[in-house]
């Protein structure tokens, strides 16, 4: 007969085999419109839409992602970003958005979405060494960290995951773009999502490109 630790540690890999199991199962956003107990969270169950979301950004690595208001585009995002460095060793991972605050608060999500794990999975994981507004690191070596949407920020980095979030609102997103599509070249993933600001901006000539085959 399985033991408790035995159910665990398959519960584990499973976890760590679909991030989208995982976050169906374990994942804890705000409940910020009072849909749930009255804890101030939820349960992450996800939608089909959400789940195919999901499996998209696990096996492409250039996600273009066209998002409207209230449909956990940015939530499921961060929970990617912490399942890719939480169960996996060494990864970077880049968030950009259209400010410093905004960028914070995708690390925000992702700090309240790891606290909010079972205490037993994350005891079996990496353990969290660095923690602040702009930067998580793990002892597994893995990172996420908050950067200005300047021109040169990332340059300097080899970066596993890039995250531009609310792309069509960036005000250099062309020259982001520019200096951070090399990080990721030799292997990493790239995701851009925005909700529409009209024509003419970076965002919207990808997606017509991408919308075009």
């Amino acid at each position: 007969m399985a033991t408790a630790d035995d159910r665990r540690a398959i519960e584990y890999a499973k976890c760590a085999a679909d991030a989208a199991y995982a976050c169906d199962t374990y994942g804890l956003i705000d409940d910020s419109q009072g849909h749930g107990d009255g804890a101030g969270t939820m349960p992450f169950r996800l939608w089909p839409a959400q789940v195919r979301v999901m499996w998209a950004l696990q096996v492409q690595r250039l996600v273009l992602i066209l998002k409207a208001r209230q449909l956990g585009i940015s939530w499921i995002c961060c929970w990617y970003a912490l399942w890719l460095c939480f169960w996996q060793p060494g990864k970077v991972v880049l968030l950009f958005s259209k400010g410093q605050n905004e960028a914070n608060e995708l690390i925000r999500r992702i700090t309240a979405l790891y606290q909010r794990l079972p205490d037993w999975m994350r005891d079996a994981g990496p353990q969290l060494i660095k923690d602040n507004t702009e930067e998580l690191g793990w002892d597994n070596g893995s990172m996420i960290r908050s950067l200005p949407a300047s021109p040169g920020a990332g340059r300097s980095f080899t970066a596993s995951l890039v995250i531009l979030d609310e792309a069509a609102f960036l005000l250099f997103a062309d020259q982001l773009y520019t200096a951070l599509k090399p990080t990721i070249d030799a292997g990493g993933q790239l995701v851009i999502l925005s909700t529409a600001n009209g024509i003419g901006n970076l965002f919207h000539k990808l997606w017509t490109k991408a919308a075009a085959g």
